[in-house]
């Protein structure tokens, strides 16, 4: 029994190491709450070990050194395991991205009665960047689909993204569902293909180890003054405001309709029709986005070239 007793504080340690990596859904200081209190366990449990009889131990500024480095150990990994705010705003990107090729999909299967086979098919380019991968694979077996995923990079703690299209349906009445699912953790492998629910072929189930944020990104991009005018009066004017995207460069919304970015001289003009804003820079690349008092999601094309696009998000900055 006595030999038990003694374990006990060696398995709240490793009920810490535990800690330190759980992703939790909820708020981050719920988690450093619980990183503090599993600290506050291993220090006697530390003394109670036969390496606390040391007459170091006894010292009191080795105990305060002990606490400190325990707590920037703690701090170092909650840190290096969850994403900071560009990492996030990538995130949110890739998101983005994921969602836009899922709506172009359905829009060419609908006009073309197929999928396409590729992302210049659609005629979307989506810059490169060191967060994320973006592939797109298209299965002709009956029904045919489409998966897309965004892959994140190792050297991050993103999570992945898998997009899916799936046939429903055939000739004149076939029509398409759509699915994003995201891991549930950050994650370098993005989740499998999603599948048809056994009670009805028209819906998509995410697998194991991810979640469904289809209805998460689907109403935050929805555009509302068609559908409900009555919610543009809660937008604020973007006027005097800026905004940054995931690089840091920034866009500012002067009086008179005027925009100046960060990263160049360049300049451009800007309107605004309730949460719809429109800008360009130097009449050459143009944004369509949808505002809301935090964040902007939306497109950007270069104006000679009006059928393509990009995703794009910015978030406000205070």
């Amino acid at each position: 029994m006595s030999v038990i007793l003694k374990l006990i504080p060696w398995l709240f340690v490793g009920l810490t190491a535990a800690l330190l990596h759980l992703a939790f859904t909820s708020q981050a200081y719920l988690q450093i709450l619980l990183l503090l209190l599993a600290i506050a366990l291993i220090i006697p449990g530390i003394e109670k070990s036969p390496a606390g009889t040391l007459p170091i131990f006894r010292s009191t500024i080795v105990r305060w050194l002990l606490w400190l480095c325990l707590i920037l150990a703690a701090v170092v990994t909650f840190v290096s395991t969850h994403p900071n705010s560009e990492q996030r705003i990538a995130q949110r990107v890739a998101l983005l991205h994921v969602d836009t090729i899922i709506r172009d999909q359905q829009i060419y299967y609908l006009e073309r009665g197929t999928f396409a086979a590729s992302m210049q098919e659609l005629l979307i380019s989506i810059p490169e960047n060191s967060y994320y991968r973006y592939d797109l694979a298209v299965q002709n077996t009956e029904p045919s689909s489409v998966k897309i995923t965004a892959t994140a990079s190792p050297d991050y703690p993103l999570k992945s993204y898998t997009g899916a299209v799936l046939e429903v349906g055939t000739g004149a009445e076939a029509t398409s569902v759509k699915v994003i699912c995201e891991t549930r953790k950050p994650s370098e492998v993005p989740p499998a293909m999603p599948n048809a629910t056994t009670s009805s072929q028209d819906q998509l189930t995410c697998p194991a180890g991810s979640q469904d944020v289809t209805t998460e990104i689907s109403d935050s991009s929805a555009a509302s003054p068609r559908t409900s005018p009555s919610s543009t009066q809660d937008i604020p004017s973007i006027e005097e405001t800026t905004w940054k995207w995931n690089s840091e460069e920034t866009v500012t919304f002067l009086p008179g309709g005027t925009v100046t970015f960060s990263n160049s001289e360049a300049g451009g003009s800007w309107q605004q029709d309730g949460d719809q804003v429109k800008f360009d820079s130097n009449n050459f690349t143009m944004f369509e986005v949808t505002v809301n008092s935090r964040e902007m999601t939306g497109r950007w094309y270069r104006i000679e070239e009006p059928s393509t696009g990009t995703s794009t998000f910015l978030e406000r900055v205070d």
